[in-house]
Protein backbone atom coordinates (compact mmCIF):
# COMPACT_ATOMS: atom_id res chain seq x y z
CA UNK A 1 0.00 0.00 0.00
CA UNK A 2 1.48 3.62 -0.65
CA UNK A 3 1.14 5.80 1.86
CA UNK A 4 1.21 9.61 1.36
CA UNK A 5 3.63 12.15 2.83
CA UNK A 6 2.21 14.34 5.26
CA UNK A 7 3.34 18.20 6.08
CA UNK A 8 6.71 18.64 8.02
CA UNK A 9 5.60 20.38 11.55
CA UNK A 10 7.23 23.55 12.80
CA UNK A 11 10.30 22.77 14.51
CA UNK A 12 10.53 18.97 13.53
CA UNK A 13 13.57 18.71 11.41
CA UNK A 14 13.55 15.10 10.37
CA UNK A 15 15.59 15.33 7.28
CA UNK A 16 18.86 15.87 10.05
CA UNK A 17 20.55 12.78 10.35
CA UNK A 18 23.23 12.20 13.24
CA UNK A 19 25.41 9.29 13.81
CA UNK A 20 24.65 7.47 16.94
CA UNK A 21 26.87 4.73 19.02
CA UNK A 22 27.94 1.75 16.89
CA UNK A 23 26.79 3.35 13.49
CA UNK A 24 22.94 3.60 14.15
CA UNK A 25 21.61 6.42 12.19
CA UNK A 26 18.24 7.97 13.62
CA UNK A 27 15.56 10.37 11.89
CA UNK A 28 13.52 12.14 13.35
CA UNK A 29 9.65 13.34 12.55
CA UNK A 30 6.48 13.23 13.74
CA UNK A 31 2.92 10.89 13.03
CA UNK A 32 0.74 13.68 14.13
CA UNK A 33 1.39 16.49 15.48
CA UNK A 34 1.59 14.82 19.03
CA UNK A 35 3.27 11.79 18.45
CA UNK A 36 6.97 12.32 17.57
CA UNK A 37 8.86 9.40 15.97
CA UNK A 38 12.60 8.55 15.69
CA UNK A 39 13.93 6.14 13.00
CA UNK A 40 16.45 3.64 14.74
CA UNK A 41 18.77 1.24 13.11
CA UNK A 42 18.29 -1.76 14.83
CA UNK A 43 21.82 -3.65 13.79
CA UNK A 44 20.97 -6.51 15.60
CA UNK A 45 17.99 -7.19 14.11
CA UNK A 46 18.88 -5.97 10.89
CA UNK A 47 16.30 -3.78 10.27
CA UNK A 48 15.40 0.03 10.98
CA UNK A 49 12.56 0.57 13.17
CA UNK A 50 10.30 2.89 14.73
CA UNK A 51 8.40 2.58 18.07
CA UNK A 52 5.03 4.13 17.67
CA UNK A 53 2.54 3.87 21.14
CA UNK A 54 4.15 0.32 21.69
CA UNK A 55 4.14 -0.71 18.33
CA UNK A 56 6.87 -1.25 16.19
CA UNK A 57 6.80 -0.41 12.39
CA UNK A 58 10.23 -1.82 10.41
CA UNK A 59 12.17 -2.01 7.45
CA UNK A 60 14.02 -5.48 7.18
CA UNK A 61 17.56 -5.48 5.88
CA UNK A 62 20.20 -7.24 4.84
CA UNK A 63 24.01 -7.15 4.06
CA UNK A 64 25.29 -9.34 0.72
CA UNK A 65 28.82 -9.41 -0.51
CA UNK A 66 30.45 -6.39 -1.70
CA UNK A 67 28.77 -3.42 0.21
CA UNK A 68 25.24 -3.89 -0.63
CA UNK A 69 22.66 -3.20 1.26
CA UNK A 70 19.42 -5.20 0.52
CA UNK A 71 15.76 -3.57 1.61
CA UNK A 72 13.47 -6.62 2.08
CA UNK A 73 10.12 -5.83 3.59
CA UNK A 74 8.81 -2.59 5.25
CA UNK A 75 5.93 -3.52 8.12
CA UNK A 76 3.56 -0.60 9.21
CA UNK A 77 1.37 -1.77 11.65
CA UNK A 78 -2.67 -1.01 10.43
CA UNK A 79 -3.01 2.27 12.94
CA UNK A 80 -0.61 4.28 11.61
CA UNK A 81 -0.35 3.70 7.96
CA UNK A 82 -0.89 6.28 5.31
CA UNK A 83 0.46 8.74 7.74
CA UNK A 84 3.93 8.47 6.31
CA UNK A 85 6.06 6.37 8.74
CA UNK A 86 7.08 3.58 6.02
CA UNK A 87 8.27 6.88 4.15
CA UNK A 88 10.46 7.81 7.11
CA UNK A 89 11.38 4.21 7.30
CA UNK A 90 12.52 4.40 3.87
CA UNK A 91 14.27 7.84 3.84
CA UNK A 92 15.96 6.79 6.68
CA UNK A 93 17.68 3.46 5.37
CA UNK A 94 18.48 5.01 2.33
CA UNK A 95 20.58 8.34 4.07
CA UNK A 96 22.24 5.49 6.01
CA UNK A 97 22.98 3.55 2.23
CA UNK A 98 24.68 6.90 1.45
CA UNK A 99 26.91 7.77 4.77
CA UNK A 100 28.27 4.30 4.74
CA UNK A 101 29.01 3.92 0.94
CA UNK A 102 26.85 0.68 0.64
CA UNK A 103 25.10 0.01 -2.75
CA UNK A 104 20.78 -0.31 -2.39
CA UNK A 105 19.26 -3.37 -3.62
CA UNK A 106 15.54 -2.56 -2.90
CA UNK A 107 13.01 -6.18 -2.75
CA UNK A 108 10.60 -4.13 -1.04
CA UNK A 109 7.84 -3.22 -3.09
CA UNK A 110 7.26 0.18 -1.10
CA UNK A 111 10.68 0.89 -1.07
CA UNK A 112 10.58 0.22 -5.24
CA UNK A 113 8.06 2.95 -4.77
CA UNK A 114 9.70 5.20 -2.46
CA UNK A 115 12.44 5.14 -5.13
CA UNK A 116 10.52 6.53 -8.03
CA UNK A 117 8.88 9.44 -6.37
CA UNK A 118 12.49 10.27 -4.81
CA UNK A 119 15.08 10.03 -7.57
CA UNK A 120 17.87 11.94 -5.44
CA UNK A 121 18.24 8.30 -4.15
CA UNK A 122 18.41 6.42 -7.52
CA UNK A 123 22.37 6.47 -7.88
CA UNK A 124 22.61 4.64 -4.84
CA UNK A 125 20.76 1.45 -6.76
CA UNK A 126 22.18 -1.37 -8.50
CA UNK A 127 21.82 -1.17 -12.18
CA UNK A 128 19.01 -4.18 -12.18
CA UNK A 129 16.54 -2.67 -9.71
CA UNK A 130 16.99 0.77 -11.69
CA UNK A 131 15.29 -1.11 -15.01
CA UNK A 132 12.63 -2.49 -12.20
Amino acid sequence: MLEPSFPTPKGVGFHQFRLLNKGSYRNRGTVNDSTPIEVINNQGAHRFEVELEGAVAHLDYRRAPGDELVLVHTEVPRQFQGRGVAAKLAQAALEHARQSRLRVVPRCEFVLSYLRRNPQYMDLVDSPAKSG
